[in-house]
């Protein structure tokens, strides 16, 4: 089994500058798409704004 995303976590805070840089094939798009609702996270929890993802879908 290929894992796209794993064990990723972090918190922003307003007027922070905040990257995600890594190679090719590394995860980036499918972290993006599961924060904006796009896709649906397989394991594990997403909250935007304090807002748990799975009870308010599509945030963009």
């Amino acid at each position: 089994m290929v894992h796209a995303v794993r064990d990723i976590s972090f918190d922003l805070v307003p007027g922070q500058v905040f990257g995600l840089l890594g190679p090719n094939g590394s995860g980036k798009s499918t972290t993006r798409h599961i924060q904006t609702g796009l896709l649906e996270a397989s394991q594990g929890s997403v909250e935007v704004n304090g807002v748990p993802l799975d009870t308010h879908s599509k945030l963009i």
